[in-house]
């Protein structure tokens, strides 16, 4: 119906969009403005065409307003509307809109360089010499013997570098002298009809078509060549590798004269299909006002329009992000959106954009949220290359992924450079800090009851209380918890000391327990788990030091004393125990909240300071000394290079020995402190990596520390002790000792 007002439009459009009440500024009510108007283009491609023809016309007649008026319309037109010109492919639109704009926004500069330009043009003839170059052009073009059997005709026509253009090429320290060309040359081919006609819809007549187009374009540009030198490095094919926003052409620098001063020119070769995509763009395809036009256009859909669609649902996906917040939301769109843009290959061959200045973080984020919370390298063009590499165009990206891998980190987030990769990288590290404290809070609850002397709360325990907690969050009117989680997350952030929540969680557990003695209930269901966990705070849990477990690996116990020494599946040790005196072995395995790494273990006795700080990772997760033997082909620096791989890694080395065969194979040892196996098996696929390793296995510890010990005994054999509830203990199945003692 006409309207361009995006106030009205929007709402028509969308019904999801309310309306608000009035907002405190005029910066506030012009961006949400422009997020209706987001919002109504991500619907119909239509919507923006109308608008950017509107802000045209507006921008012709913007002389008759205030020049504060001016300049706010002015801004904003380079912000927001020339951009999206120059994505859509609108060429025209975008550098009028980008030449009125200058004109209001900064008329001092525009001024100066208008009037610098007009004196070049006196100086050295600049528009005589360009009818000359065009006419003779023109007339060698024409009497090709090679394009008459498939041109129908060849125009040439020339222009002066827009003015905009010209500012930016200033603001980065060159000068008019400097430019490589104030003006260039347009060749445009028109191909013959029974070679630009019918197209089928098997997709012949494409390739043929496009086929046509492109011989003929080469061959102008060779044409171009043998008049005129061309300047080394200035031979741009957009033809094979056409912009996003569908933009194909040939582009060539060469220089005129000698007879009145060599003078660089630019020409731009391309067809007529070509042009109009560059001048019009998407527009070309809905506006056409031609069977055979529109025929043609049918060509733009299979690769660039589709591009174009696909970003503007990402336009989409950004206004519902930020719907509480238009001005965030223009912030984003004009810097991740509406910005210069680089390309790169995947290994697939596949083209992906992103911003100029894009990390291969916000690459593997771009590909998948996973590849990029998996991503343990990455290697450019063949070349190993930190994960901050700032992206170059047509670089050749591999991302390589982990199942191992810890995910992202602050310091990757300080790396991204995509709000889409940011806003994944924060979304895990919201979850990773959720699983912290859940598992602190689970470890307060234990320490709470402990202290008490009380059975250690269970899940299916906390979950039957949660009711009458919420009853009493609620006369406090708080908030109730929705499930165990969100409580354990609460014990673990609560900061009040006079009345902490662990206390009247253990105080209702207590009311449960008596409440169901005095009813007769049979506690086998709720209480057995619990009397479970109170027997098995009555054991000491250590890991042994014949085989040395780490989290993640399949263990059992044996007891010794009222302690039970924890052993890998495979240890020598426990298979003895197991064949020799089967009834003191127990089974064990690891418990949530040792598998959260959230409970370090105590340390051993008589450590000097710093040294049990070793003992938990960076995360404050426990950490376990573990042995690799690499076998290598030696060279020089090699236990280095290795060592220093583990330590990158954050792994503290405990030892290290190495010995050297005639052969020149290298058996290096590594004991170094980690997290679990989850890690192990991350720090030796690293190591795998390097071509130089040949084999890594992982070999029994000795347990050795090279630190001095306040009383001057050898602590080194001492068992690793655990904290209670790190390790669950439980009988063997009975049939499995009888096939022992069989």
């Amino acid at each position: 119906e006409g309207e361009t007002k995006f106030s009205k439009l929007a709402a028509k459009m969308h019904s999801e969009v309310v309306e608000g009440g009035p907002k405190e500024c005029k910066e506030e009510v012009q961006a949400e403005n422009l997020r209706r108007m987001f919002l109504a283009m991500t619907e119909d491609v239509r919507v923006i065409i109308v608008k950017l023809a509107d802000r045209l016309h507006n921008m012709r007649t913007l002389e008759f307003m205030k020049p504060e008026k001016q300049k706010k319309i002015a801004k904003e037109t380079l912000d927001i509307f020339a951009p999206l010109a120059h994505r859509l492919g609108m060429g025209r639109f975008k550098t009028e809109l980008e030449d009125l704009s200058f004109k209001y926004y900064n008329p001092e500069e525009y001024a100066t360089i208008k009037g610098d330009l007009e004196a070049i043009n006196l100086r050295l003839r600049l528009d005589e010499r360009l009818r000359e170059a065009q006419t003779y052009l023109q007339d060698v073009l024409r009497e090709d013997m090679v394009l008459q059997p498939m041109v129908d005709s060849i125009e040439v026509s020339y222009r002066r570098r827009d003015l905009y253009s010209l500012y930016q090429k200033l603001q980065v320290g060159e000068t008019l002298e400097t430019v490589s060309s104030l003006a260039s040359l347009k060749v445009i081919v028109r191909l013959k009809d029974h070679l630009n006609g019918v197209v089928r819809e098997d997709g012949d007549s494409f390739n043929s078509a496009s086929a046509y187009e492109k011989n003929a374009c080469y061959h102008l540009l060779g044409r171009v060549h043998s008049l005129w030198k061309p300047l080394p490095g200035r031979v741009k094919d957009y033809v094979a590798f056409p912009q996003a926003n569908g933009y194909q052409s040939l582009h060539t620098t060469i220089m005129l004269g000698p007879e009145s001063g060599l003078l660089p020119v630019d020409i731009q070769i391309r067809s007529y299909r070509m042009d109009r995509v560059a001048e019009e763009g998407i527009a070309a395809e809905f506006f056409a006002s031609d069977a055979g036009v529109h025929a043609q256009s049918r060509i733009m859909r299979y690769d660039w329009r589709e591009r174009t669609m696909v970003w503007l649902r990402s336009i989409r996906e950004y206004c519902h992000e930020f719907k509480d917040s238009s001005r965030d939301l223009v912030d984003a769109v004009r810097r991740d959106l509406l910005s210069n843009r680089v390309y790169v290959f995947t290994p697939k061959g596949h083209i992906v954009e992103l911003p100029r200045g894009s990390t291969a973080i916000d690459l593997a984020y771009r590909v998948h949220s996973e590849v990029g919370n998996r991503m343990i390298g990455v290697t450019v063009n063949g070349r190993l290359m930190s994960q901050d590499y700032v992206l170059k165009n047509a670089d050749l990206v591999k991302i390589m992924t982990s199942t191992s891998a810890m995910g992202p980190s602050f310091f990757t987030l300080k790396q991204a450079r995509t709000r889409t990769a940011r806003q994944q990288i924060r979304k895990f590290l919201r979850e990773e800090e959720r699983k912290k404290l859940k598992v602190m809070g689970r470890k307060i609850l234990s320490v709470a009851s402990a202290k008490r002397r009380e059975p250690n709360p269970s899940i299916e325990a906390l979950n039957e209380v949660l009711v009458r907690l919420s009853v009493v969050r609620a006369a406090s009117k708080l908030k109730p918890f929705k499930d165990v989680d969100e409580l354990l997350v609460a014990i673990a952030e609560m900061d009040d000391l006079e009345n902490p929540l662990e206390e009247t969680v253990l105080s209702l557990l207590r009311e449960r327990r008596n409440f169901s003695s005095l009813e007769g209930r049979d506690q086998s269901d709720s209480g057995t788990h619990e009397g479970h966990e109170e027997d098995e705070a009555l054991y000491q849990a250590e890991l042994g030091s014949c085989c040395r477990p780490i989290r993640g690996d399949q263990i059992m116990g044996t007891k010794k004393d009222r302690n039970v020494v924890i052993h890998r599946l495979q240890c020598d040790h426990f298979l003895t125990q197991l064949r020799d005196h089967p009834r003191d072995c127990v089974g064990a395995s690891w418990t949530d909240e040792g598998a959260t790494w959230e409970s370090p273990p105590r340390p051993l006795p008589s450590y000097r300071s710093g040294v049990s700080d070793s003992r938990v990772g960076s995360m404050g997760r426990p950490c376990y000394p573990v042995q690799l033997r690499l076998r290598c082909r030696d060279c020089d620096g090699l236990l280095s290079f290795l060592a220093g791989l583990i330590t990158g890694m954050g792994k503290a080395i405990l030892s290290s020995s190495t010995s050297t065969s005639r052969e020149r194979v290298a058996l290096i040892d590594f004991e170094f402190w980690i997290e679990d196996t989850v890690e192990l098996n991350r720090v030796v696929e690293r190591l795998q990596l390097c071509e130089e390793v040949v084999e890594v296995k992982r070999g029994a510890v000795t347990f050795r520390l090279f630190h001095h010990f306040d009383d001057g005994e050898d602590h080194g054999h001492e068992n690793h002790c655990l904290e209670p509830g790190e390790i669950e203990i439980s009988a063997l199945d009975e049939n499995f000792l009888l096939d022992q003692e069989d």
